[in-house]
Order: structure tokens, then sequence, then C-alpha cells
């Protein structure tokens, strides 16, 4: 995703809204152990294949979260 479409996506939620927001860029990826820099090439079809897939981090993230706001309904309840 592009910043211009993320700060669009972004625009759609009041200036207070919470949210959790995860993002990579290229650099840190590679900092996490790419075995050599990559091109621009190579980091878009990176970024476009975890767009189009879901992935088992994504379902653990979404469980964290739901266990997390039970949580906090329990304490403000």
């Amino acid at each position: 995703m592009k910043v211009k479409q993320l700060i669009e996506q972004l625009k759609t939620y009041g200036e207070d809204t919470e949210l959790f927001v995860e993002y990579w860029d290229k650099e840190t990826v590679e900092q996490y152990g790419t075995s050599r820099k990559m091109t621009e090439d190579e980091w878009a079809y990176a970024v476009q294949t975890m767009e189009n897939g879901e992935f088992a981090f994504q379902s653990h993230a979404a469980e964290q979260l739901v266990e997390a706001a039970e949580d906090a309904m329990k304490e403000e309840g």
C-alpha cells in the first residue's frame, strides 16, 4: 500500500479515534534479515503478496485484540 492510500483510509476516522495500526517498510524488513537490500520492484512484489493473503499472524493479532478488549470490558464493567 502506498502511504497516500493509507492516509486516505485514515481520513475516514475522526481525529480522536483510537486505532491499532501496524505497518512495515522496506528498510525494517531488510533489518530483520533479508539476505541483501531489496530493489523497489522486489519490495513492491513482497507488499502485493502480503496484501493478497490472510496470514496466521493476522488471525492471531485479531484474537489478541479481542482478548484485550474483553479484558478491558471486564475491568470497566
